[in-house]
Formats: structure tokens, C-alpha cells, sequence
């Protein structure tokens, strides 16, 4: 079973282009992990040197600088349904499922920030031919079958028990 995802550079080659250049262009900076106190060190003074040293703070702030001189791609929904198409080419309608990936990522696919953009992608599934029932299954109908596959696979005896 296969939860596509709607990560950007996942979906979008321009995105993927973009992440790879914004990645190679930033991870040469400069930057240090913050330090624990040493035996003798008092915390608070530590604490005070290791202000601004935040990993993620700092790749932020460099992303968003790099960022103002090479935007990002738009990436929408029409990049996430040829996504759909391909994972339905390869792996067929009853292996996919829908996995929007909505944490852990800076950013997602416009009209589809939060599950409320569902409607539309479904939408422009049904305009490129894809049938109700084919909907049905990337909507759940396919991951419900797999769990509930599991479910009777967990339930089987593996070994013969005496009577």
C-alpha cells in the first residue's frame, strides 16, 4: 500500500530542483550546535553563549534570506493529481492511498494546505477519468482493505495446537 504524499519536492520537479540548489547553496554555512555547561561552568553563562546558535533558527534564517533572491516554485494541485496518475501507472488504483504528509514540511501544494483542499484534488481526479470507485479506494476504501487484511492475517493460528 502506497500513501502518496503531497511534499512539494516529491511532487513538483522544479520543487525538487529548487530543494536541491537551496540545500547545496546553504549547508556550507557556518553554524555550531549549542554546548552543555563544562564541570565548573556556571549554566546560565553557557546559556548565554549558546544564544542564536539554534541549528534549526539558523537554517531558517538563511533559507528565508537565500529565498528572497531565488523563489520557490509554485507547486498546486494539478502537480499533485499527475503525481496520483504516475503512483496509479505503477502501482495500480487498489495499492494507493492518499498520505498528505501534513507535518514535518515547511510548506504544501496550493489548495491543499490542510484536508479542506481534498474536495478540489478529487475534483480534478474526476476531470482527468478517474471513476468513483477508483476515488473511493484513494480516499480509504484501499488502506481499510489492508488493515483489515492485517487484522485476519493477526487473528490466523501460525502454529497447530494440541487438541
Amino acid at each position: 500500500m502506497l500513501q502518496v504524499t503531497f511534499v512539494p519536492k516529491f511532487v513538483s520537479p522544479a520543487a525538487a530542483a529548487w530543494d536541491a540548489e537551496a540545500r547545496a547553496a546553504l549547508d556550507g554555512g557556518a553554524w555550531h550546535w549549542p554546548r552543555a555547561p563544562r564541570p565548573g561552568e556556571h549554566p546560565a553563562a553557557v546559556a548565554e553563549e549558546n544564544v542564536g546558535l539554534d541549528p534549526e533558527v539558523a537554517w531558517r534564517e538563511r533559507l528565508a534570506v537565500w529565498e528572497s533572491r531565488h523563489p520557490r516554485p509554485r507547486v498546486g494541485i494539478d502537480d499533485v493529481v499527475a503525481h496520483l496518475e504516475h503512483a496509479r501507472e505503477v502501482a495500480g488504483v487498489d495499492h494507493i492511498g492518499l498520505g498528505g504528509d501534513y507535518d514535518g514540511v515547511d510548506r504544501l501544494p496550493e489548495g491543499l494546505e490542510d484536508v479542506s483542499g481534498y474536495p478540489r484534488l478529487f475534483e480534478a481526479l474526476a476531470e482527468r477519468g478517474w471513476s468513483r470507485s477508483d476515488l473511493a479506494a484513494l480516499a480509504g476504501e484501499n488502506v481499510l482493505r489492508v488493515l483489515r487484511d492485517a487484522d485476519d492475517a493477526a487473528s490466523e493460528i501460525l502454529w497447530p495446537t494440541m487438541a
